[in-house]
């Protein structure tokens, strides 16, 4: 992701990356603005129950978002569950948004690498049906 970007989410979100490495979120730009509804969606329901989170790692794992994070304390078994559906929603959106430009996208394989991309930017990709017809073993 653009520097920029990720100087934006830090500063948008002080509460949920002041904890975050300095190095990058490791997704393209694409997804920022997914990430910004994702955190301000955290951040509000972090506030109204007094928790504090602290995300660890934000990437692209075999083609959608994988964000990672804990919390301060011990939370209900309610709460933890509200904090890992509010994440899922947003992980389970990814796999439709290209990564590259935020426009709707499909997930692709190609050479084994997964991602989500718009028509403009599959760059021959093929979905993950058609590369197991392949006989490729680099399946999820």
């Amino acid at each position: 992701m653009d520097i920029a970007l990720e100087q934006a989410l830090r500063r948008d979100y002080p509460v949920l990356y002041s904890h975050y490495r300095e190095n990058h979120f490791w997704c393209e730009d694409g997804w920022y603005p997914l990430l910004c509804t994702l955190s301000q969606t955290l951040e509000t329901y972090a506030q109204e129950h007094g928790i504090r989170i602290h995300v660890h790692e934000v990437k692209q794992k075999f083609g959608t978002m994988r964000y990672y994070y804990g919390y301060d304390g011990v939370l209900p078994d309610r709460q933890k569950h509200t904090l890992f559906q509010i994440v899922e929603e947003y992980e389970n959106r990814s796999r439709r948004i290209c990564e590259h430009c935020g426009l709707p996208g499909t997930l692709l394989v190609r050479d084994g690498y997964w991602y989500v991309a718009c028509p403009e930017h599959a760059k021959d990709g093929l979905t993950p049906a058609a590369f197991q017809k392949l006989g490729c073993t680099n399946s999820v």
